[in-house]
This record gives C-alpha cells, sequence and structure tokens, in this order.
C-alpha cells in the first residue's frame, strides 16, 4: 500500500507543480502584454514631440543627434521613393509605347476572338473555324498568302510545304495505281494515306 500511496503523492505534486507553471505563465503573458502598451506608449510620446522639434526645428543639443540622422533618414526615403516612381513611370510609357502583339493562335472570322491553335470551334461564338490557307511562319505563326517567300508580321523567310508525293505505282507489284488510290487494286496493298 505504501508503494500506491507514493504514486497518489508524487500524481499530486505533479498535478500542483502544472498548475503552478500555468499560474505563472498567464502572469508572465499579463506582464508582456503590459510592457507592450508602454512601449506603444512612449513610441506615441516620441512621435509627438519629434513633430513638435519638427515645427519648431529647434531640438535640444543633447538629441540634435539624433533629429539629425532622422531627418537625413526621412530625407534619403524621400529620394528613394521618386526614383521608384521614375522607374514605374518609365516602364509604363514603354509599356504604353509598344505596339499591340498580335494574339497566338487562330482568330475566329466570325467574331474576330482568339482561339488556341487546333481549334475546331470557336470560343467566343461557337462558330466551326475554318483551317487557315497559306503558309504559317515557324517563327511567329502568322498564316501568310502561299505564293509569300517572307512573313508579312516578323519578315522570316518561309518556305511552301512540299506537295505529298504521288504515287503512280504499287510498291509491292508495280501495278498502276489511279489518284487518290489507297489500297492496290491488284494485290490489296496498303499504298495511300
Amino acid at each position: 500500500m505504501a508503494f500506491l500511496d507514493n504514486i497518489k503523492k508524487i500524481a499530486k505534486d505533479t498535478a500542483d507543480k502544472a498548475g503552478d507553471m500555468m499560474e505563472v505563465n498567464k502572469l508572465n503573458s499579463r506582464i508582456n502584454t503590459l510592457n507592450n502598451i508602454v512601449n506603444e506608449n512612449k513610441l506615441k510620446i516620441g512621435n509627438y514631440y519629434f513633430q513638435q522639434l519638427l515645427i519648431d526645428n529647434n531640438p535640444p543639443s543633447d538629441i540634435a543627434d539624433f533629429f539629425a540622422a532622422i531627418n537625413t533618414s526621412l530625407e534619403e526615403i524621400a529620394s528613394v521613393q521618386a526614383e521608384i516612381q521614375t522607374i514605374k513611370s518609365k516602364e509604363a510609357a514603354a509599356q504604353n509605347a509598344q505596339p499591340a502583339q498580335p494574339a497566338a493562335g487562330i482568330v475566329c472570322s466570325s467574331c474576330g476572338a482568339a482561339n488556341p491553335e487546333g481549334s475546331r470551334f470557336c470560343k467566343g461564338c461557337g462558330g466551326k473555324i475554318e483551317a487557315p490557307h497559306g503558309i504559317t511562319c515557324g517563327n511567329c505563326g502568322s498564316v501568310n498568302a502561299a505564293d509569300t517567300k517572307f512573313c508579312k508580321d516578323c519578315g522570316t523567310p518561309v518556305v511552301a510545304p512540299a506537295p505529298a508525293p504521288v504515287q503512280t505505282s504499287c510498291p509491292s507489284c508495280g501495278a498502276e495505281l489511279t489518284p487518290g488510290t489507297k489500297f492496290c487494286a491488284s494485290c490489296g496493298t496498303k499504298v495511300g494515306a
């Protein structure tokens, strides 16, 4: 029985210590909160007197160095902010000066909406998108007239795709083929796409 009594005493002591620690933590938290309030009010007092010194422009000699350091920093902040504004203005002017880039993809002939390459229907109006006729520029993707040698948008040389070769005879049996034939009439070999 003494063993169980010992365990009960240890458990009670541990619980008491834990309770005391929680109470100390609560009190420390309250102290931190009050210290924060004190520091915030000190900062407010400092800001008040600093503003008064700015108006008078005659700080006491024992804080004149601090006052000068603050003024120097404020002047530098204003200078850096002006530099940032200049950079932003230049960026805005450069963006406004750039010509609008053509939308990538296929433009719907009905409504003018830009659609991703390979689209068969317009995402703007739902109309069927006809495949563009002509030569597509390998550099910018612009569709050019079939007889074009240089891209109308970027100036890159464009080359018309070579026409697919037309088979006139079967590669297996040598029989003559008519245009558009997919299988040889003599031996049945697949010859067309």
